[in-house]
């Protein structure tokens, strides 16, 4: 599952949305992507919001898992009250996967993939019988702004306290950070390192000391 790692984070963008005939329509595009039961699945939403009002245009939820017997990734969508399952492969070259569904003789196929400037681009297409494939959403998103540490998980552990993980604030130099993203533990020799991610919190300026009057 870390090889998914590439995914975690909060993503806004831009999406082409093809919801019928005529030009495709512009929609505001987040993706959120998180470890859940301690890195045993990888759970995605994207939200689709119209531009104008903000009202949810299309939304989706997945979850991936790994079956370590099979050595295959597989992807559960809920979208419209439908549930799919199907397999999720990882791109030959770079960080990205594809995967696809099929429910009668509708099939779907998208990929995705980190590009060149770390923005998170999606294409999906749909196939309707022996009709050509056509765009069905084209996405970029671009990760929110925040900094990756990697620690021991014992001096994290610290830091955290009894608290939750996400939202602790601890100083980086002359710089308050609060965390936003957990990653798993993992070992690495004879150290249990995790990833976490934190965004600087404004401060406010210190001030200025008064001279003395001589």
């Amino acid at each position: 599952m870390k090889k998914l790692e590439f995914l975690i984070g909060e993503w806004t963008g831009e999406a082409r949305v093809q919801r019928g005939p005529g030009e495709p329509e512009e929609m505001a595009q987040t993706e959120g992507a998180q470890y859940k039961l301690d890195g045993l699945v990888l759970v995605v939403e994207g939200v689709s919001r119209t531009k104008s009002e903000g009202q949810i245009a299309l939304q989706a939820f997945g979850i991936i898992s790994y079956d370590d017997e099979t050595r295959t990734y597989w992807m559960r969508a809920f979208n419209d009250g439908r549930f799919l399952a199907t397999e999720a492969k990882l791109l030959d070259k770079g960080e990205g996967m594809t995967w696809g569904f099929t429910l009668g003789e509708i099939k779907t196929r998208s990929v995705m993939r980190i590009n060149e400037k770390g923005e998170w681009s999606e294409l999906g297409e749909i196939t309707i019988g022996s009709q050509a494939p056509r765009k069905f959403i084209e996405l970029t998103v671009r990760r929110r702004l925040g900094k990756k540490y990697t620690g021991p998980e014992k001096s994290w552990l610290r830091v955290v306290g009894r608290g939750g993980w996400i939202g602790t604030e601890f100083w980086d130099h002359d710089k308050l950070m609060r965390i936003v993203e957990v990653g798993k533990a993992y070992r690495e020799g004879s150290q249990r390192l995790i990833d976490t991610w934190a965004i600087e919190i404004p401060t406010p300026p210190k001030p200025a000391r008064k001279k003395k009057a001589t």
